[in-house]
């Protein structure tokens, strides 16, 4: 699972706009990650910075026609696997309808929002977790919502999320959604302490300090802006 770019839920800050482009949802993010290298370049650096197939060939050692055909194909792969991504109106009602149901334990209004087929990705740091069906991840829903102690919508790659506190303020947990007509179809989890750790540190070294990572390592991010 990649790492999620997490800001405020309001705004997405216009620097991290440049990097997320319009209307990249975090399981687009996951397409792009799973192309092989070349794909990945070639498709990257053609269709979302519109970087010529000679400058392309010169960066893969290949020739311009097979760096065409390394985009051309990892665009069919991006089409095909990507949902067209929800409006953002859609999206928040759905994130605000899976938190409160969550946090009010309402088990039906958590089968209302989820689709029939929802799938649950978890990245656990020490295991990778796959659940399907609403009955069930809505089971896994509520079991989580016992462990954290607050739940703040936010936004994961220009969407709207959902980030989980330990006691203390810590963050638990980052869960990035994908929507389709209303309906949760897909759930991203990234548990990994580790990784959440990282995360949280490579923000606080950020000159900008405007994720929500570094609101929460606010101490941290007042002695960066300090240094000269």
């Amino acid at each position: 699972m990649p790492d999620p770019i997490v800001t405020s839920g309001e705004r997405v800050d216009p620097e991290q706009q440049v990097l997320l482009g319009e209307h990249v949802g975090f399981a687009l993010v996951v397409v792009i990650q799973a192309l092989s290298p070349p794909e990945r370049v070639a498709y990257v650096l053609h269709d979302i910075f519109d970087v010529s197939f000679d400058d392309i060939a010169a960066v893969l050692g290949r020739s311009a026609l097979a760096a065409r055909q390394l985009a051309s194909r990892a665009r069919r792969r991006v089409q095909d696997s990507a949902p067209a991504p929800a409006a953002r109106g859609e999206q928040r009602r759905a994130v605000e309808a899976f938190m409160a149901a969550a946090h009010n334990a309402d088990f039906n209004a958590l089968l209302a929002v989820l689709d029939p087929n929802v799938v649950l990705h978890s990245d656990l740091g020490t295991r990778l977790l796959e659940v399907r069906g609403a009955a069930n991840v809505g089971h896994r829903a509520l079991a989580f919502a016992k462990v954290y102690v607050h739940a703040e919508r936010v936004l994961v790659n220009g969407t709207d999320a959902m980030v989980t506190f330990r006691a203390g303020g810590e963050v638990m947990s980052v869960l990035a959604f994908e929507v389709l007509r209303d309906k949760i179809v897909e759930i991203f989890v990234l548990a990994d302490r580790a990784r959440i750790a990282r995360l949280a540190a490579q923000a606080a070294a950020s000159s900008s300090c405007r994720s929500l990572f570094s609101r929460i390592e606010a101490s941290a991010c007042a002695d960066h802006i300090a240094r000269p």
